[in-house]
């Protein structure tokens, strides 16, 4: 029978027919059908948050009339009404002595001793060393946590939040929700170890149409400075960078009282050789925990993810550490740089080729070559090299025999350091001149169909996939340094037997990772290698480069 509702709280009754077993598992029912419930909101949960029961079941005599079936009344509706909150768990199921020893020997093992009370006697829990947990699953872009965390702050104010992130690229614009917390943690990756890793994995990977590359860093690195900002504008924010992998994501909201604790966290899956390239810690669609503190397993659980996000804290670094850092590491690049690259005040020239083409006024310059030119360029002007840029017309198809009256003047005198950029302005004698100085690798067959790199060591040729029956998206560079005719002038060559093999040997002599390789090889000697370069046809763009053949010292002049 069930009593009319009074307050916030209600009373069943169980006639004498019925066994306690009976009264028992109706709780636990009860106490079951509450997650769906809430699990239900909008539907059957009409309120912001989630609704939590305190089921106590008591014995006793009660005294009723016939014709009045809800008119029931007697001491142990009293003692329910006044002092079952003293016993009451939130969410589980609570027994008195009276009812616990009239319980079956199967139910009976179900119960674990909870409290004693005068009243009540020795009170029993069931089911106290079992919880169940609500699963919720988040979307790509997590906005279940999100919403989760919005109606929860709205039911009561926390006093802190504590984030689990990785790159955290919508967190910005839902920070503003958050103003009833008096203060947010949150924890993201160190995207200097990011990028360190970001770089090792690309290099490794062997390229497919399918693949894209690990490019996490730029937006950790743009996300960590909004939240500096907004933590210098007054915002109770604090963001630490740890040198883990990612492994929670969700949130854990703290309040004055343990039990009002609560947390939505779940897990990073890690993906080995991952076929779709990206990032190797994939989160997509995650199941996230929900966990209430009014739960004793519950809050110890939330007390050991606490646990963890305070050992990542303490071990993490704050914005300003890691952009100290950052500047320690550009401040060094300089000086691995400057074992490649001349940055010696000298200017430098940048030599390619463009070509006029009937109806056009001024010249044209394929797209790779000038990408090529860009890349050196915009490198160079990190260093605070000055840079001028000289535009030869080559015909279509240059031979190895080019020798444009007009730029070779400008060549000879020119006072400082040169870049030739594709071979269709290498001239010959760059290339006598780099074979005297043992150069392994020379250019043949430019202004025919074919060209290709030769091996003089061995004698093998190196012609371009795409020039293969079965074309594939790769191309052969040559990439060199060597002295000029006067002391501490250096020429360089980035080229390629096909342009985008050109585009490819100005990407890896610009980057700062092949560049630390290199320097740690050569040094600061005059050098030769031959290098592979990638890349993607339908987006046209590069993929990834590595040496072939590995670098040749050459003789000074």
């Amino acid at each position: 029978m069930i009593l009319p509702w009074q307050g916030d709280g209600g009373y069943v009754v169980f006639e004498l027919g019925d066994t306690f077993d009976e009264m028992v598992l109706m709780a636990e029912r009860l106490r079951h059908l509450l997650v769906y419930f809430n699990g239900a909101r909008g539907l059957l949960n009409q309120v912001h948050g989630d609704i939590h029961l305190r089921l106590v079941c008591h014995a006793g005599e009660l005294i009723g009339s016939p014709d009045r079936p809800g008119n029931v009344s007697g001491t142990p509706l009293d003692v329910l009404a006044k002092q079952g909150k003293a016993v009451g768990a939130p969410d589980h199921v609570v027994i008195s002595e009276a009812v616990h020893t009239r319980l079956s020997a199967a139910l009976q093992s179900r119960c674990s001793a909870y409290c004693r009370h005068k009243t009540f006697g020795q009170t029993h829990i069931v089911d106290g060393e079992r919880s169940y947990v609500p699963i919720q699953r988040n979307n790509l872009v997590s906005d279940e946590l999100q919403s989760w965390i919005s109606a929860t702050v709205q039911q009561q104010r926390f006093k802190e939040l504590l984030y689990f992130g990785y790159t955290l690229e919508r967190l910005n614009d839902f920070l503003g929700k958050l103003s009833s917390v008096d203060e947010i943690r949150i924890l993201m990756r160190n995207w200097l170890l990011e990028k360190d890793e970001e770089d090792t994995f690309n290099e490794k990977r062997q390229p497919t149409p399918e693949w894209r590359p690990w490019v996490k860093s730029p937006v950790i690195r743009g996300m960590a400075a909004k939240f500096d900002d907004l933590a210098r504008c007054g915002r109770r924010l604090d963001v630490r960078f740890y040198d883990g992998s990612p492994t929670f994501a969700g949130a854990i909201l703290i309040s004055d009282r343990p039990e009002d604790a609560m947390a939505h966290v779940g897990l990073y899956k890690w993906v080995n050789n991952s076929e779709t390239g990206g990032s190797p810690y994939k989160l997509g669609i995650w199941s996230g925990l929900c966990l209430q503190g009014t739960d004793e397993l519950h809050a110890g659980t939330i007390e050991c993810l606490r646990g963890r996000f305070e050992e990542a804290w303490s071990r993490s670094l704050t914005y300003q550490q890691v952009a100290e850092e950052e500047r320690r590491r550009e401040a060094a690049e300089p000086a691995m740089v400057g074992r490649i690259w001349a940055l010696d005040g000298r200017r430098y020239l940048i030599v390619y080729p463009n070509r006029m083409v009937a109806g056009r006024a001024f010249p044209l310059v394929a797209h790779e070559d000038l990408m090529a030119v860009r890349c050196t360029e915009a490198f160079l002007a990190r260093y605070n090299a000055k840079i001028e840029l000289l535009g030869i017309n080559v015909a279509a198809e240059a031979s190895a025999d080019w020798n444009p009256p007009a730029a070779l003047p400008e060549i000879e005198k020119w006072d400082g350091h040169i870049i030739y950029v594709c071979t269709k302005v290498l001239p010959r004698s760059i290339q006598q001149e780099l074979g005297s100085r043992g150069c392994p690798f020379e250019f043949d067959g430019i202004g025919t169909a074919k060209p290709w790199i030769l091996n003089r060591d061995t004698g093998h040729r190196y012609e371009s996939p795409l020039d293969a029956p079965s074309p594939e998206p790769k191309d052969y560079s040559l990439i060199a340094k060597f002295g000029g005719s006067e002391a501490g002038r250096f020429r360089y060559v980035l080229a390629g037997i096909r342009a985008i093999g050109t585009w490819g040997a100005a990407s890896f002599l610009t980057d700062p990772k092949s560049l630390r390789g290199l320097a740690a090889v050569v040094g600061e000697q005059a050098f030769a290698a031959m290098i592979q370069v990638k890349f993607d046809p339908e987006r046209h763009d590069l993929v990834s480069w590595k040496v072939v053949l590995p670098p040749a010292s050459l003789e000074p002049e």
